[in-house]
């Protein structure tokens, strides 16, 4: 098995962006390491690391040390042990299937009013990121969005994720392999904290205020803040807990505007969606998960969105017991990184693996491996939001869909190479709005 230098790694980055996933695996093999870790996209190995609890118990290293050095990260990602029991149990009874469903009309609402009323903007992720920001603080903080207060905590949380994950390298620890170059960039990291802390701070007054003055939206009867703060978390604790789980929410904004480009890319997709929706809904304004089997295009259209813009470049693993591959034993104890990218799009698990084909899921004759489609992870650590986030994308794509034509201008939309990948550069868009006459509102 090879092992691979941190300056190679570094060398492919710079030369292939975010492909450079998919070429360390072709040089290299599907299973390879980088200084102390194990990287794979073995779909055998895949299996046992997300399936096994023995492989989930217990979170690695790398997760415990990012969430010390990054003010306001801890959360259930990078939790186990009773503080993650604790955290789960609060959080549990907001994403269930019968309490997802009830978001669904407050998703097509505030989607709806966003296509009517936008004209375009600089930047499709941003304007995703502020829609979602409205749709999320009353379906899941319980919080009524045209509150002053709710609005200001908004802001914070938006600026908090977008200042921790920048496109500036020299600000990022997410990255694959250590090297020499991350010493050049010890005062951005130490600014970065700095910043970070100082915006973990103001938001630690706000929920402070939120959980005293509590102005909810009366509709939201089970939601994050109220189901953590009954736990009875301290301040710092629960603060960190709302932050990171909109961190967790805020990858649905990533996809969704991902979805909208590679539909602005292929318009004659986006006409057949349209008309499938039309087909299938006919008056009603927008899809609930039981119209999923009869909305093949459009379900299509966001599995293929997940399958290229992960929400995750890499899944570490913990191994919890011995396991082997091809006849090398991985011990106990070791860190395993597992790359969505890769197993998303490598070619022997796809036919033209680079290729945005909706119809794959539903025509296609060749059926890709279980474990080479993991968007949202599979096992006792899947994610917990998969039903919320399935359910905001149908809704929200599908009202955006009906209501205009997003056009983005530009041809491409390369991701950023760290573990949480975003755009790695502007997304300029245009909206042409359609006869909203025909849109059951």
């Amino acid at each position: 098995m090879n092992r691979v230098g941190a300056g190679e790694v570094e060398a492919l980055f710079r030369e292939f962006g975010n492909d450079a996933w998919l070429e360390l695996v072709f040089r290299h093999g599907k299973t390879f390491h980088v200084q102390q870790m194990m990287v794979t996209c073995d779909t055998r190995l895949v299996e046992q690391l997300m399936r096994d609890p023995a492989h989930t118990q217990r979170r690695p290293s790398s997760y415990r040390w990012l969430r010390r050095v990054t003010p306001g990260s801890d959360g259930l990602l990078f939790l186990d042990g009773p503080r993650y029991e604790v955290q789960h149990r609060a959080v549990a009874p907001t994403l269930t299937r019968d309490h997802v469903e009830q978001q669904a009309a407050v998703i097509h609402a505030a989607a709806l009013k966003w296509a009517q009323s936008c004209q375009g903007d600089v930047d499709l992720a941003s304007a995703m990121i502020q829609l979602g920001a409205s749709i999320v603080l009353e379906t899941s903080f319980g919080l009524d969005p045209s509150q002053p207060l709710a609005c200001e905590f908004a802001r914070e949380l938006i600026g908090y994720k977008q200042w921790s994950l920048p496109r500036d390298p020299r600000r990022r620890l997410d990255v694959l392999g250590l090297h020499a170059q991350l010493l050049l960039a010890l005062p951005w990291l130490f600014a970065n904290f700095i910043n970070l802390h100082q915006r973990v701070a103001r938001m630690r007054r706000l929920v402070a205020h939120l959980r005293a003055e509590r102005p909810r939206c009366p509709m939201r009867r089970t939601n994050w803040l109220d189901g953590l703060a009954a736990e009875q978390l301290p301040l710092p604790e629960l603060t960190d807990a709302l932050s990171h789980l909109y961190g967790a929410y805020n990858a649905v904004d990533f996809m969704v505007a991902a979805a909208l480009f590679e539909l602005s890319r292929h318009p004659d997709w986006r006409a057949r969606i349209r008309s499938e929706l039309a087909a299938v809904l006919g008056a009603r304004p927008y899809p609930t998960s039981g119209d999923i089997p009869h909305l093949p295009l459009l379900w299509g259209a966001i599995k293929e969105t997940l399958r290229l813009y992960p929400g995750s470049m890499g899944i570490i693993r913990h191994t919890g017991k011995p396991l082997e591959v091809d006849g090398e034993r991985i011990p106990t104890g070791t860190q395993v990184l597992v790359l969505p990218y890769a197993l998303h799009r490598h070619p022997e698990y796809w036919d033209e693996p680079q290729a945005f084909r909706p119809d794959r899921w539903s025509q296609s004759k060749r059926a890709h491996p279980p474990f080479a489609y993991i968007p949202f992870l599979i096992g006792p650590r899947k994610c917990m939001g998969q039903l919320q986030a399935q359910l905001e994308l149908l809704v929200r794509v599908s009202t955006i869909l009906r209501a205009a034509d997003v056009d983005v201008d530009a041809d491409t939309a390369p991701i950023t190479q760290f573990f949480v990948p975003r755009f790695a550069k502007d997304l300029p868009f245009r909206v042409r709005r359609l006869d909203i006459d025909k849109i059951a509102a």
